[in-house]
């Protein structure tokens, strides 16, 4: 059995007059746990005892601080599939002007009290980056707990770190980070971008080897 799970961050949200808006993140970073534990209780309680968790991009950081801070019993491996780049590497991309006064502008509308106040980081991005301001400083400040490298050591299970050989260079640099702070992790590099567009046969198949060669799971015969 398998669980997909579309969390509340840089993905499709609605504005107060309801239209969808590509690109809106409302998730506070340190309440991610919140969503997993429910993700979780949806699948022990349809009966499955053990499952792999995998998580991409700033949805490695969500798994992994919440696989840190809770270490459920019922994850017995995790992949973090290309985590993503620190926000200031990633700026030409994603921000437009300086990420540090977007940072400041969410800081003090917070401080003042309206922390649901929107802050447009770009409106020309590939993933147009608009989000409320409590969300753009939990995910992007110096301080950010957005970071799997700071979580991982405490992570109790195998991990396997996936990484894109046509990713641009600060996300193989966070996923050599991740790698190497994890007390049992592995890294495999494909050749692919940040989604797996390429080949995403030949990246389900370098999970489920590694799967299999770790015995993480037990497959009953005749299933998939």
């Amino acid at each position: 059995m398998a669980l997909s799970m579309n969390g509340r961050g840089h993905d499709l949200g609605t504005l107060g007059d309801g239209e969808p808006c590509i690109g809106f993140m409302r998730d506070i970073f340190d309440q991610a746990p919140l969503d997993l534990d429910t993700a979780a209780g949806v699948l022990t309680e349809a009966g499955v005892e053990q499952f792999v968790v995998v998580a991409h991009s700033y949805g490695a950081h969500r798994a992994a601080y919440w696989l840190a801070e809770n270490q459920p019993s019922e994850v017995v491996g995790f992949v973090l599939v290309s985590p993503a780049a620190y926000i200031d590497t990633t700026a030409r991309w994603f921000v437009d002007g300086a990420v540090e006064h977007h940072i400041a502008r969410a800081a003090a509308a917070v401080a003042a009290g309206t922390p649901e106040q929107l802050i447009v980081m770009s409106s020309n991005a590939p993933v147009p980056m608009v989000g409320e301001a409590r969300t753009v400083l939990s995910t992007f400040a110096p301080d950010t707990l957005a970071n799997s490298a700071r979580h991982v050591p405490r992570v109790r299970v195998p991990m396997l770190v996936t990484v894109g050989a046509r990713e641009p260079s600060g996300y193989r640099q966070a996923a050599d980070e991740v790698t190497a702070a994890a007390s049992d992790a592995e890294q495999a590099v494909l050749d692919d971008d940040h989604y797996y567009n390429q080949d995403p046969a030949g990246f389900m198949d370098t999970i489920w080897e590694w799967i299999d060669r770790r015995q993480l799971l037990k497959i009953e015969e005749g299933t998939s």
